[in-house]
């Protein structure tokens, strides 16, 4: 095959694969990222919870940069420093997570190789199918250790995390080695038009040529001597065809399996619709946690002598304390689409809270909400339940979702402004957390509204007539007629 047939072979193999690439895999390595990230962020939650490490109170709340993340610490600490140090790092670590599954837009431009290896990088930050005190890897050396001082705790559900951590990894990373495969093969693909866009040369290219053509045509590429090395080889080499047949087979796209159509093709909407919901449980107990440390600044760490004195006599006369009650501030938008309301136009509506029943009642909500992740045990439930139950559950949660939202935004607020002055750079904010739950809100009324959309749909087609086949007993007069 000449190489100009071939350019145009390899062109459309490319092509293909993009698109498979692009409807069958990219939307498993979202969700598997996701997976991989609420199975790290429960492990990290209980670790904290435990003592074993501490909160970072510097984390962050503004790193959230989308289209970028990237590989914490790794290097060896001192005994001294180590859980100092490893408290920051794995905040640090479940941040980049937190980003790459909620914010971090894949598309097969984006996961180029400086991408591919950032994020094989954070899925191998810690060693975990083999999450050994033996290992070689600081990280993977120090969560195992602290993990093994818990090993007897009736948690088994948050301890059995690194075996689902070991799943995904591997899951991942042979999601990323079929990127890496296409942009490999891209990149030799854009090589080759680099060196036919010079003058023709009977002879094969030497790499400082191919690397002064392909510098010529796209300034900004990397040069890759390996990859080069094998167009040389595909192209001017005795085993050339050989390697050139292997590499169109590697590109080649599985073919579609013809599946039973399911009773109702619509269902696996809802379904995804109320895992999405789910996976909101974990940030609502970061999001109490952080809540729970705002009160104690708002309350006054630093007590003055009689304050002091106060506290000491209710605590030993047994009394309750009083019930925290807070005035909140809500933006009321004017009914109608506008998409961005006047200032004199939102109204600003006060709301009293007590602060033990908003905090007793978040608990509550994350238990539910465990419940409908893509690992929580009612799925099973849910999945015998009719579509219509299903469709009002789900409208109620998002529903319900929506007004939290509100709820903890305007909570947020209060502890930003309230909490004395002296206090308020130590205040814990939740951007991230209600950034990822927007995010998950948004999918799931989305998934609500592809549903009821299709319902429609099928609905019509109900009642549209049918198109009538020509009837050989009336036409055959008009033929004859003729």
């Amino acid at each position: 095959m000449e190489t100009g047939e071939y350019l145009k072979t390899l062109a459309k193999a490319l092509e293909k694969r993009r698109a498979w690439i692009e409807e069958t895999q990219l939307e498993n390595l979202k969700e598997r990222l996701q997976a991989f990230y609420k199975a790290y962020n429960a492990l990290y939650l209980f670790f904290i919870k435990k003592g074993l490490i501490k909160e970072d109170p510097y984390k962050n709340e503004n790193s959230i940069e989308i289209g970028k993340v990237r590989v914490p610490k790794t290097a060896n600490f001192s005994e001294g420093s180590k859980i100092q140090e490893l408290s920051v790092r794995l905040s640090d670590y479940d941040t980049q997570l937190n980003i790459l599954s909620n914010f971090f837009p894949l598309s097969v431009d984006i996961l180029h190789f400086d991408n591919i290896n950032t994020i094989s990088g954070l899925v191998k930050y810690v060693d975990w199918p083999n999450l050994t005190s033996e290992s070689d890897y600081p990280m993977t050396k120090a969560v195992a250790e602290i993990r093994k001082q818990v090993l007897t705790d009736p948690d088994h559900t948050v301890l059995n995390a690194p075996e689902s951590l070991a799943k995904f990894s591997d899951s991942i990373l042979n999601g990323l080695k079929v990127m890496n495969q296409y942009n490999r093969e891209y990149y030799k693909y854009e090589l080759r038009t680099a060196a036919t866009a010079g003058p023709p040369s009977e002879k094969p290219l030497t790499l400082p040529e191919m690397k002064k053509r392909l510098a010529a045509v796209k300034p900004s590429s990397s040069f890759y001597a390996e990859l080069a090395e094998e167009v040389i080889k595909e192209d001017y080499t005795p085993e050339g065809p050989r390697l050139r047949e292997e590499v169109l087979k590697s590109l080649g796209v599985p073919e579609k399996k013809q599946k039973a159509a399911p009773a109702s093709s619509n269902r696996y909407l809802l379904m995804d619709g109320i895992q999405f919901i789910g996976s909101i449980a974990n940030l609502l107990k970061l999001i109490g946690e952080k809540f729970d440390y705002n009160k104690y600044l708002l309350e006054d760490p630093e007590p003055d002598f009689w304050l002091r004195v106060k506290r000491f006599i209710d605590k030993m006369m047994n009394k309750e304390p009083e019930p925290a009650v807070y005035e909140l501030e809500f933006r009321e938008h004017p009914a109608g689409n506008q998409p961005k309301p006047l200032p004199e136009e939102v109204k600003i509506v006060k709301k009293k809270v007590i602060y033990e029943e908003l905090r007793a009642d978040l608990d509550k909500k994350s238990q539910n909400l465990a419940s409908m992740s893509f690992q929580g045990p009612s799925l099973t439930r849910f999945e015998a339940l009719p579509e219509e139950e299903l469709l009002s559950f789900l409208e109620r949660a998002i529903k319900g979702i929506s007004n939290l939202y509100k709820l903890l935004t305007a909570l947020d607020n209060f502890f930003k402004t309230k909490v004395d002055e002296k206090y308020r750079d130590r205040v814990r904010g939740i951007k991230p957390e209600l950034s990822a739950m927007k995010n998950a809100f948004i999918k799931a009324t989305e998934k609500s509204a592809e549903y009821a959309a299709q319902k429609e749909s099928e609905e019509v087609r109900k009642w549209m007539p049918k198109p009538q086949a020509e009837d050989d007993e009336q036409t055959e007069p008009e033929v004859q007629a003729q």
